[in-house]
């Protein structure tokens, strides 16, 4: 793995194995948001929607209902949600909720580094209890829920699957 810093941000070998006791600010929350705003999108439809929240007994029953328990220090979590109407309108065969959502959800996560912050997806396998348990409308699809907050400390996170599988094929003449 190449140790440039943008690489290091997109296929990160560390996990948050727990988040320091500090508040975000509204202006880097925000900043998360924006940056969200200008990932690409079939179309440009742009179809996700993000929910911020930061009520600390709702971070705390999303953690335990995520089974990470060390995620209930998060200064906020953010749903990934995207707009049902827009994506069956498009393509039916492309699935743009697991597509454009996650781009966008990665933006969130570089931008986040830019302030020291770190965010930890949960895709919402129970997409319904996940609804449930963070209070929100159901009129939105869910992919993910981000814990974000300035990480405490770290732990070593499994290597992603088939990584074994990438080899250097270049040549030399």
């Amino acid at each position: 793995m190449s140790d440039a810093p943008l690489i290091a941000r997109l296929v990160p070998f560390e996990r948050v194995a727990s988040f320091a006791a500090q508040p975000a600010s509204r202006e880097y929350l925000l900043h998360l948001l924006a940056a969200a705003r200008l990932a690409p999108s079939a179309r440009n439809t742009q179809i996700w929607r993000f929910t911020v929240i930061e009520d600390r007994d709702t971070i705390g029953r999303a953690a335990t209902f995520a089974a990470r328990p060390e995620l209930a220090g998060a200064a906020a979590l953010i749903a990934a949600r995207a707009k049902p109407a827009l994506f069956k309108k498009l393509h039916p065969e492309q699935p743009f909720l697991m597509i454009d959502v996650p781009i966008a959800m990665a933006h969130i996560s570089l931008a986040a580094g830019e302030r020291g912050l770190a965010v930890e997806w949960v895709f919402a396998r129970d997409e319904k209890g996940w609804i449930a348990q963070l209070g929100l409308d159901g009129d939105l699809r869910l992919a993910a829920v981000g814990f974000v907050g300035f990480p405490q400390e770290h732990a070593r996170r499994e290597p992603p699957p088939g990584r074994a599988v990438f080899r250097n094929d270049f040549t030399r003449d």
